[in-house]
Formats: structure tokens, C-alpha cells, sequence
């Protein structure tokens, strides 16, 4: 599922929604440039008070290292050089740094690397400096796979509801784009004496193609789990026959750049403490639009009521708050303290409230 959890406040019943969001970035010091996306709700879940807590996983982003490496990475060397990072099979997951030497193959956004292998991409780490990169597909029939596997700071409750999700991004230049990638959680540790596809069956998992080579899509899911889980494991899980695949359209066709490999970041688990989570519906029909002004709210189930509008921090504290007849309004950007804010919306008689983050003007 593609999509995104939602932060919470206990000022107002929030929205647990999943939705798409598009992420690209300006420069080597990774600021993002958020757009605004068209928020598709694919799960609406109501609950109150908070809901966000620490992130499982040891090292989120891929930047705890052993050594810096350079280069093209072989058998082991991922596992040399991750502290919390291993490949659980005899496949080559690589590594990816903004802080390489520009001569290095894995040096991002941009390589002078001038060997046999095709560069995959120009694309930054979603955050920090690193980011690791995965094969989902590489020659039909082959059936080759990397994966990255951790054990996580401690083990999952059996019967808890956590938030379990990661970023990836389509290199640039690779060959295809395909349905990305998926995540297994299990007792212990998934060991494979191949280069092969696992056969398992990932809790969280993606049938839409991932095909965004400029920003970075979130694959996210919410799961309660009956064992103590205690190891992620990501990658494709999918047979070739299985693996949904499209053209790049900005395939470089250099040598090696065959197959669909995604860049991978931000891996997260986070723990959903609620007393009351239940499924709603969203029954409000709402838009928001990017104008220099601010950010536009659209109803299109306005009927004879009014639009109210308020607008929190991350931090929880309220930053705006109007009333209109009508059915838009517009939130000023001079009302925003950060790139993202939760925007409750009511008309008449329903409520709806969700993450947004606004996009740069000129």
C-alpha cells in the first residue's frame, strides 16, 4: 500500500489516512521540496490522543557505518559496512553517500565515476547523508533479488497496532520501473544461500508501479502481529513471473543499468497507542490547492453550512482559524512555522483533519 501515517493531536479526533506524497530535492544539503500532492484517502481510521511513538528500527536512514566505502560493493561488503544493516542472502544490496569523494560510483547526487558500470541515478537521500539501494528486478528468468535485513531495538507486542513503512525512489537511469519494494517482519532472522528470490509472504506490500524518479514514495502499512517479531527484512518478494514491470522512460541504456532497482530510505516501525481505533469513512469531500497566496480549501460537499478551518503545528499548538459562507478558503502562508501542518477542515455537520505539506513559490 502506498501511502503515509499521519501524525496525531489530542486537541482535535484526528484521521489515520494513507496517502501519496511526493517528495523532490533542491541540493547536496538535502533540503526537501515538499509539493503539494493530491491526498488520495485509501484508509480512513479514527482515534484520539497520541499515536506516533519511537521508531523501532536501529538505524532508520542507513548512516551508522563501520568504514566509508567507495565503489561498487560485492558479496559481504554491505554487511562489512553497515553496523545495523546485513544482506540475508549472497545477493549485493548497495550503499549510496553524499559525502563520498565525487569519484566514487556511490557518490550522490552526481558521480564522475567513469568505469564499465552505468551510474543508477542523481537522487539525495530522502535525510542524512546515505541511503541504500536495492535490486527488485533484474534479467526476466533470473529471478535475482537484494534485500536488506535488520533486527529491530526490541521486539514487537503481539496484538499492538504499529505503523510500519519505508521511502523508495526509481533510479534514475535504470532500465524499468516495477512495483517496488515490500516488507517481511519475522521471529529471528530470514537467511538465504542465494542470490535468489526469497519465497515468503511480506506483511507489507505494494501493487501499484513505483515509478517517481525525482521525489520519493512513501510504502507504508498499519499490522498487528501474534509472534514477538523482532527482524525486518526488505525487498522484492515477488517471482519475475509476479513482478509488474514498465518501461523508464529515463533509462540512460549504459551498461548494466538493466532491471528496476530503488533507492531506499527512512525505514520505520512506530508503535500506534490507541484506546479506540476503528474504521470511518471520509464523508467530506475535500481539496487542497497550492496559490501563492496559501494554501487554497476546496469542499466540494459544501451545501448550505459553513466552512471552518483550522490549522496546528506538528508541535500541536493551533496556528490559524477562520469561518467562511463559502466553499473555499485560504490558509496564508505567513500562518505556517514549518513546511507541514495538520489541517482540520468541518463542514456542515462533518469533520475531516490530515497532514499537509505546502510547496515552494517563486
Amino acid at each position: 500500500m502506498i501511502g503515509r501515517v499521519e501524525k496525531q493531536t489530542d486537541l482535535d479526533l484526528m484521521y489515520l489516512r494513507l496517502f501519496n506524497k511526493k517528495f523532490k530535492h533542491h541540493n547536496v544539503n538535502s533540503m526537501i521540496k515538499k509539493t503539494i500532492w493530491p491526498l488520495v484517502l485509501l484508509v480512513g481510521m479514527a482515534y484520539a490522543s497520541q499515536a506516533v511513538a519511537q521508531n523501532s528500527i536501529p538505524d532508520p536512514g542507513f548512516e551508522a557505518v563501520e568504514a566509508p566505502f567507495c565503489g561498487i560493493m560485492g558479496p559481504n561488503d554491505f554487511s562489512n559496512t553497515m553496523f545495523d544493516w546485513v544482506s540475508p542472502t549472497n545477493g549485493t544490496p548497495q550503499m549510496f553517500f553524499t559525502d563520498a569523494d565525487a569519484s566514487c560510483y556511490n557518490a550522490q547526487p552526481v558521480s564522475t565515476y567513469s568505469g564499465p558500470i552505468g551510474i543508477r541515478g542523481t537522487q539525495l537521500p530522502f535525510e542524512g547523508q546515505a541511503m541504500a539501494g536495492l535490486y527488485a528486478y533484474t534479467i526476466e528468468g533470473f529471478n535475482q533479488r537484494h534485500y536488506a535485513q535488520a533486527e529491530l531495538d526490541v521486539p514487537l507486542v503481539p496484538g499492538q497496532a504499529y505503523a510500519v513503512g519505508f521511502y523508495v525512489s526509481l533510479a534514475d537511469y535504470i532500465e524499468f520501473a516495477s512495483t517496488g519494494l515490500q516488507a517481511l517482519l519475522t521471529v529471528g532472522p530470514v537467511n538465504h544461500n542465494s542470490d535468489e528470490v526469497i519465497e515468503a509472504q511480506p506483511q507489507v506490500s505494494n501493487e501499484e508501479i513505483v515509478d517517481d524518479v525525482e521525489g520519493w514514495t512513501l510504502i507504508v502499512d498499519t499490522l498487528t502481529f501474534e509472534g514477538a517479531v523482532d527482524f525486518i527484512t526488505l525487498g522484492n518478494f515477488k517471482s519475475d513471473e509476479q513482478t509488474l514491470l514498465v518501461p523508464n522512460p529515463t533509462h540512460s541504456g549504459a551498461v548494466s543499468t538493466y532491471g528496476a532497482f530503488y533507492f531506499l530510505d527512512q525505514v520505520f516501525i512506530e508503535e500506534l497507542t490507541t484506546s479506540n481505533l476503528q474504521e470511518v469513512e471520509n464523508q467530506n469531500e475535500v481539496k487542497f490547492l497550492s496559490t501563492s497566496q496559501g494554501l487554497e480549501v476546496v469542499s466540494s460537499d459544501f451545501k448550505t453550512g459553513r466552512l471552518h478551518v483550522k490549522m496546528f503545528g506538528l508541535d500541536g499548538r493551533q496556528a490559524f482559524e477562520s469561518s467562511s459562507g463559502s466553499s473555499r478558503m485560504i490558509v496564508p502562508w505567513t500562518s505556517w512555522s514549518g513546511d507541514c501542518a495538520i489541517v482540520s477542515v468541518r463542514v456542515d455537520s462533518h469533520e475531516t483533519s490530515q497532514v499537509v505539506c505546502r510547496g515552494e513559490y517563486r
